[in-house]
Order: C-alpha cells, then sequence, then structure tokens
C-alpha cells in the first residue's frame, strides 16, 4: 500500500504506527484500495454534517 501511495514503507509504517492520518492520507487511501472515504460529525440527534468533500 505505501508504495500505491507513493511513499516508503517507513514512513507508512510509521503513521501506522503513530495514527496520525490527515484527511488527505484518508482519501488517498480509499482512493488506491477502492474505496469512497466519508467524514462526518453527527449529533445526538442523528443530523449528520459531511466534513470536505469528495475529492
Amino acid at each position: 500500500m505505501a508504495r500505491r501511495l507513493d511513499k516508503s514503507p517507513q514512513a507508512f509504517n510509521q503513521k501506522i504506527k503513530r495514527g496520525v492520518f490527515t484527511l488527505d492520507d484518508l482519501y488517498d487511501i480509499a482512493l488506491v484500495t477502492g474505496c469512497r472515504f466519508e467524514s462526518a460529525f453527527v449529533l445526538p440527534d442523528g443530523e449528520k454534517i459531511e466534513i470536505g468533500g469528495d475529492r
């Protein structure tokens, strides 16, 4: 996966260990895995506030 993201395996492994991913990282991971990344705040009443958008 690291190479598909144009990252070194070491750098990608460090991100995984630290759990530090930007929204851009998550969108890129979704893209190379054929998934769609969605992010939102979900309020107690169930209302969703989408963050960002499709890239």
